[in-house]
């Protein structure tokens, strides 16, 4: 039904929905014009649900209805009242909100699709009560005992918990919450991290734990994104607090609220440490561990450094977690990476080259990379032999059945490879902080998990915090000199079959004739000079 009323609104406004690039990379990939039904199946599958969401979008499919349809839909909400001309305002003044949507939903198809959207966008609203199986792994395990040891012997505030991706640090900090608050009735839990999709998971993922280690009721507090949780009230349990709307309420109306949750903090865990020391964030840090009574921090990454070259940098990030570090350690293995691919906790990962015509004339120095990399990323955005073998490489995997991550250059890049797709005929769904709302990530993000789409293209959202078992291909598609960009984009596809994803992955890396990294096996150990490993 969308695909036929699309068909019935003029070429220009069709058109217009789709950006000239990705028009230009698909006609060039198809060496012809795109026909007016591949242009609305690519506005349908690039907005989705947003026509119901979306009011511009919503009344120019209702500009589009027949007499008889309008009628029809009409007679759903008020029947034998409205007067056949004024069918389609009354149509664009009812569907705001509420029933009218999901009525509209099943009219145009997307019944599923709406009710799944608004099913993960109320899952974060409320505190959830969680009422007492979660195991460790051995490695787990063991760092659960170190760290226990360490908060009870004293001699140190803060450690570092240093896990590859995909090695479970967020249901071993759980477990340490657990415990934590197991032993202090009146214990309060802060954890901190700095993107939606990190607060979701450890509000799920700590319901989970409690669900199976706690031993009484225990109330869990979002306060991040759109929840109406406030500060007021808040003494004991956990607290999963987004840093950026925790340091919007410096000299407003909560600074009260939180001077009195400084009191009540016991226990303070950082997702994604390594952004610790980031002046904001180590400011908020450093405000809980002055609060005057005992608390204890715990950092968690995959990356305990800020820079591959960075030795500055990665000292002050050591130094802000008192050199402290708890890692996992396997005997008869230089790296723990191969052991976890060996017990199949990560995926065995296929390290393969993307080339395109034209990749040995560009040449670039790590020095021009550093100086100019946004402009170095716009104009690989745009290299059309590029974006084809892309394009080219994705298409072959969805026919394979994989699910697929492909980290595009920029925002632009990532709308056009999308839009390239859908014209192409192949679904898939761009996410990008700035062009997305909270329902729409929310729901591409659940459709993706779901395997109802199997291409997600992302710019600066999915390096971390996503946890989608099925993906089993990583296309990274911007080049990095970043070690910690690098580890995030490629670990989204390492989750292993112990771990509820797979056997094998491939990690694919487009060719642009500079420096890249092409293993994470490496990358785990590149900082431990500047750490003290607890045992």
């Amino acid at each position: 039904m969308l695909v036929d009323l699309l068909c019935r609104c003029s070429n220009f406004w069709l058109e217009s929905e789709i950006s000239d690039s990705a028009i230009e990379i698909s006609e060039a990939y198809l060496q012809r014009p795109l026909s007016k039904f591949e242009f609305a199946e690519a506005v349908a599958n690039k907005h989705s649900i947003e026509f119901v969401t979306n009011r511009r979008l919503r009344n120019q499919l209702i500009k589009a209805l027949s007499k008889q349809e309008a009628r029809e839909l009409v007679e759903t909400f008020l029947p034998n009242v409205i007067d056949d001309q004024d069918l389609w305002n009354f149509l664009e003044a009812y569907f705001t909100e509420g029933s009218g949507l999901v009525s509209l939903a099943e009219f145009l198809e997307l019944k599923e699709e709406y009710v799944s959207s608004l099913s993960s966008y109320n899952q974060t609203k409320d505190v959830v009560l969680s009422t007492p199986s979660y195991a460790l792994y051995p490695y787990q395990r063991k760092i659960l005992k170190t760290v226990i040891q360490a908060i009870e012997a004293n001699e140190t505030d803060r450690l570092l918990i240093h896990l590859p991706t995909g090695a479970g640090k967020t249901r071993t900090a759980m477990s340490i919450a657990c415990s934590h608050l197991n032993q202090n009735e009146t214990g309060l839990v802060v954890w901190l991290a700095d993107t939606e999709e990190l607060c979701a998971q450890a509000v799920n993922e700590f319901n989970k734990a409690w669900s199976s280690l706690g031993n009484r009721e225990l109330s869990i507090y979002p306060y991040f994104s759109d929840s109406e949780k406030t500060l007021v009230g808040v003494k004991d349990g956990i607290i999963v607090a987004g840093l950026q709307r925790l340091n919007s309420r410096v000299n407003g109306k909560e600074e009260l609220a939180f001077e009195k949750l400084l009191q009540y903090a016991s226990l303070i865990i950082f997702d994604e440490a390594h952004k610790a020391v980031a002046k904001t964030y180590k400011e908020t840090v450093n405000r809980f561990m002055r609060n005057g009574c005992e608390t204890f921090l715990i950092g968690l990454s995959a990356t305990p450094g800020r820079k591959y070259d960075g030795d500055e940098e990665d000292r002050k990030l050591s130094s802000f977690f008192n050199e402290q570090k708890v890692t996992m350690e396997i005997e008869g293995y230089n790296s723990p990476i191969q052991y976890l691919v060996d017990e199949k906790y990560l995926a065995e990962p296929e390290y393969l080259p993307i080339d395109y015509d034209g990749s040995n004339d560009l040449e670039f120095s790590a020095q021009e990379i550093k100086e100019e990399l946004s402009k170095l990323l716009d104009n690989l955005s745009r290299h059309e032999s590029r974006n084809s073998a892309i394009i080219k490489q994705a298409i072959t995997e969805y026919e394979n059945g994989s699910s697929i991550i492909i980290f595009a250059c920029n925002v632009e890049h990532a709308i056009a490879l999308a839009e390239t797709l859908h014209c192409l005929g192949y679904p898939a769904a761009s996410l990008t902080s700035s062009n997305d709302s909270k329902e729409s990530r929310r729901y591409k993000i659940e459709s993706f998990k779901q395997r109802r789409l199997k291409i997600m293209i992302n710019f600066g959202i999915l390096t971390t915090g996503f946890d989608a078992p099925c993906t089993n291909v990583a296309i990274i598609a911007r080049p990095t000199l970043s070690l910690v960009l690098y580890s995030q984009m490629a670990g989204r596809a390492m989750r292993g079959k112990r771990s509820g994803g797979n056997e094998h992955c491939k990690i694919y890396t487009v060719l642009d004739n500079i420096p890249e990294f092409t293993s994470l096996g490496k990358a785990f150990g590149h900082w431990n000079s500047n750490w003290n490993e607890l045992r």
